[in-house]
């Protein structure tokens, strides 16, 4: 079975590179997504997997140093032919040159003599353009296209210029879906704003890196100490979080936060006039994953406002969950109903009953609370881990 798994993943070789080339912060979230389905798909004996990099780097000169970023064959573990593709970081002229490069490259190494599944790993205008114009070429090629997120929801942004560029780049990537065989989405919401009509499609709301495991023990802050790491945007509830933990009395209770976005500034005023709150900052991955396991409890304050919310997967999710940390969170749409039972969730969305979910879970039987984040964190690692989760997919495109 030969497999090319296509999207903006960066080679690991050249994080240094881009990271250093980018201006601002450079968060490799595709990255976080795509390696574990990478490395589960190539554990897979009889499949033979190609891989196709387009890294999402911004644009020069505001975003990007380099007006144009060199490709090249990179090498990846059980992996065998892998290209990232090169393109100029200008407007237009690099979206352009990148979908002729995927296209060429494609023909070039799958001649249209080939049984070959293309698995596209996002809605990326470009890719989907040389897909598309590939398939033309080798009719006998398949297409598989991974829906992490929808883009006229990705952004919050309300410039009239922006929305009518979204508005074209809809309509054009309305034919390039007419090249997609199979779909993967992150919820079944999706199915109900995508042109996938009576083609197949399963839901893979996310897939756990065993990399992330913290194996050894960690030793516990003494302290109610509640933890929340992730993007700091006011839609996500931090707003919430941050009234709920000021109405909480008690020398005892740490509030901790992690991340960037543009909550910072409330953050760090809310730091100052309450000690007990910390702003950590962005930190590392694994410093991440340690202070997970340190603390008392781990909130989502995420509420259900929004469409978007049905048609997105908390990512951290899966991060609490496996921690052996409980978890609070709302109920939200866009998470399956396997995962309720291992979450706190509090009565209503209000700032008080996420106050009161607190200071309940933090005075909760210690045995209690052992014997249900384990089952939660089992649930994870068993049901959730890159080589199950890779198996799904492979008998879903092969079935």
């Amino acid at each position: 079975m030969e497999i090319v798994f296509i999207g903006g993943f960066a080679p690991k070789l050249r994080k240094k590179e881009f990271l250093n080339n980018s201006k601002g912060v450079y968060i490799f979230n595709s990255d976080n997504f795509l390696y574990p389905f990478i490395d589960g798909i190539s554990n897979i004996n009889e499949c033979k997997l190609h891989l196709l990099s387009v890294p999402f780097l911004g644009n020069y000169p505001f975003s990007y140093k380099k007006i144009y970023q060199k490709g090249g064959p990179f090498i990846h573990e059980n992996t065998s032919l892998n290209y990232c593709i090169g393109s100029f970081r200008i407007p237009f002229v690099g979206l352009l040159s990148r979908s002729f490069k995927i296209s060429s490259y494609l023909k070039t190494n799958f001649s249209n003599e080939k049984d070959v599944w293309i698995i596209v790993s996002s809605i990326y205008t470009p890719i989907l353009k040389g897909v598309y114009e590939y398939k033309k070429y080798n009719k006998r090629s398949k297409v598989c296209l991974i829906v992490p997120d929808l883009p006229n929801l990705v952004s919050s942004s309300n410039n009239p210029i922006y929305k009518f560029l979204k508005k074209i780049e809809n309509n054009v990537l309305n034919l390039y879906y007419s090249c997609v065989d199979k779909y993967v989405l992150l919820t079944d919401e999706m199915y109900n704003v995508l042109p996938i009509g009576n083609k197949p499609w399963i839901r893979i709301e996310g897939i756990y890196d065993s990399n992330n495991l913290i194996k050894k023990d960690i030793r516990k802050d003494e302290n109610n100490t509640i933890l929340y790491a992730g993007t700091l945007d006011k839609r996500y509830g931090i707003m919430n979080l941050l009234n709920a933990f000021n109405q909480i009395k008690g020398a005892d209770y740490r509030l901790w936060i992690c991340g960037g976005g543009n909550m910072k500034n409330e953050i760090e005023k809310r730091a100052l006039i309450d000690p007990r709150i910390k702003y950590l900052g962005q930190k590392p991955s694994k410093e991440v994953y340690t202070l997970q396991k340190m603390v008392k409890v781990l909130v989502n304050p995420r509420t259900s406002f929004g469409e978007y919310t049905k048609y997105s997967f908390p990512s951290k999710t899966m991060e609490y969950l496996s921690s052996g940390t409980p978890c609070i969170m709302n109920k939200l749409p866009g998470v399956p109903q396997e995962y309720l039972k291992h979450i706190y969730i509090p009565k209503n969305e209000s700032v008080i009953e996420l106050k009161n979910k607190i200071i309940e879970v933090c005075n909760k039987d210690v045995r209690e609370i052992e014997c249900k984040t384990k089952l939660a964190s089992t649930f994870i690692l068993e049901n959730k881990n890159c080589n199950v989760v890779a198996k799904k997919l492979i008998d879903f495109l092969f079935d």
